[in-house]
């Protein structure tokens, strides 16, 4: 919750300074404004993570599987695909093992 207050408040001081540096023509500032909604902008997207990996069981490991069913040429493609994207979660960061059947 703090976090978000935080964001609220850097959101608050950037639109005041940001209307201070237009009225005034500050272009120096205005880049600074940018620079640190950006800023902000990432932290809010750690927070949003943050939030929604926040439960009680949300460490624990899951299985995931992926079937191309019975769609033919491109669902296998698309199965594949997808499952290639998984792999890249065999990153240490994410501790997972992909697994390919037949």
């Amino acid at each position: 919750m703090t976090d978000v207050r935080t964001l609220e408040q850097e959101a608050s001081d950037a639109v005041e300074l940001w209307e201070l540096a237009n009225a005034e023509g500050d272009e120096a500032t205005l880049g600074e404004i940018a620079e640190m909604l950006r800023g902000a902008v990432a932290r809010a997207s750690e927070a949003e993570l943050k939030a929604l990996l926040s439960g009680e069981v949300d460490g624990n490991d899951c299985y995931v599987e992926i079937h191309a069913g019975a769609g033919g040429t491109e669902s296998r493609d698309w199965a594949s695909m997808l499952a290639d994207v998984c792999a890249l979660g065999e990153r240490p960061r994410l501790q997972g093992r992909a697994h390919r059947g037949a």
